[in-house]
């Protein structure tokens, strides 16, 4: 079972990041070591953590905003520890953690947080993207069987729901989220839904269960984030390429994919009518979902609901992905 990151608490040598005199009411922002943190109880210490695994991330923009008023007090760059100190602040004072990933000068906002600042409570933790996370992401490993053999898009898309902090269950999501439509046979043919619609059949049957597509994932996937009061949501990509899977893995956002089982090339077996339409659709007998949680060199790294977390050569992957149509999900 692959192990979670840890933060390592490394000693900094103490510098003044930023030095402002008490009266115009501004930050000192200084970057220091563990010990010394300890020390300051009448600052704040904001730490940058990773969603579900809360990895410290370092090297990630925090600034502190007025509450009201949105000015920015000040900023500084999260040290090993995914820490950064701030004094100065009102007792009782409202304020914003803000969390930015800054790319060749470019701040792009990730997280926000309020709180009403408290001496006796001098800790916040913002948990947040983790942008080109070494060994993948901590998307926590959320197995199908034995509940639902055919329940690989579901159950992946439980996974990502958990990563988020979203609790709740693979059962939970299938019976009470998942668009689903019954198949049956009459005169000798098979009828069922547009798996672009609804999922095909019982994920829990092994038998009768078949699969599902991107766009009711997402829509499942935004029923419960919605329900969470959650600032993110869930988006289709089906249809994007390469790089830009990997440019959201690296920017810290795990993905579920379609791709075959056994990563050869698709394979039909038969087909079922669509009720609605009654156009063929080739029932797909190796149809697989992972999450794409990570990309480094020549290999992928991913949390597949049948074995765990499992490297795959990077071309092996993407061709598996392609071959099935480009079919993915985001939650950003």
């Amino acid at each position: 079972m692959k192990q979670l990151k840890h933060s390592y608490m490394l000693t900094l040598p103490l510098c003044i990041a930023l030095l402002v005199g008490c009266q115009n009411n501004q930050l000192a922002l200084r970057a220091v070591s563990n010990h010394e943190i300890a020390n300051f109880s009448d600052d704040l210490t904001v730490y940058a953590v990773e969603y579900y695994s809360r990895t410290a991330i370092q090297n990630i923009e925090i600034a502190i905003e007025n509450f009201e008023t949105k000015e920015e007090i000040g900023s500084a760059f999260a040290s090993s520890d995914g820490a950064a100190i701030f004094d100065m602040l009102i007792e009782n004072e409202a304020y914003e953690a803000v969390i930015y990933r800054v790319e060749n000068g470019i701040r792009t906002e990730q997280s926000r947080q309020a709180f009403v600042f408290d001496k006796s409570k001098p800790h916040v933790f913002v948990e947040t993207f983790y942008p080109h996370a070494e060994g993948g992401l901590a998307v926590p490993i959320v197995l199908q069987n034995p509940e639902l053999p055919n329940g690989c898009e579901i159950t992946s898309l439980t996974a990502m729901l958990n990563y988020f902090g979203i609790v709740v269950d693979k059962m939970t999501m299938k019976r009470d989220y998942l668009p689903r439509e019954k198949t049956e046979i009459r005169d000798g043919k098979r009828y069922g839904p547009d798996p672009e619609i609804a999922y095909a059949g019982n994920p829990a049957s092994a038998t009768d269960g078949f699969y599902v597509f991107a766009e009711p994932i997402a829509i499942a996937a935004n029923q419960i984030l919605f329900e969470n009061n959650s600032k993110l949501a869930a988006q289709n990509k089906t249809g994007a390429t390469r790089n830009e899977l990997i440019n959201l893995v690296n920017e810290g956002y795990p993905v579920l994919t379609w791709v075959t089982i056994d990563w050869q090339n698709p394979r039909t077996n038969s087909f079922w009518l669509v009720e609605t339409t009654g156009e063929r659709h080739p029932i797909y007998s190796n149809l697989h979902a992972v999450v794409l949680t990570g990309v480094e060199g020549n290999n992928v790294t991913i949390m597949n609901p049948l074995t765990g977390y499992e490297t795959i050569d990077i071309n092996t992957f993407f061709d598996s992905y392609e071959s099935l149509g480009s079919h993915a999900v985001v939650i950003k």
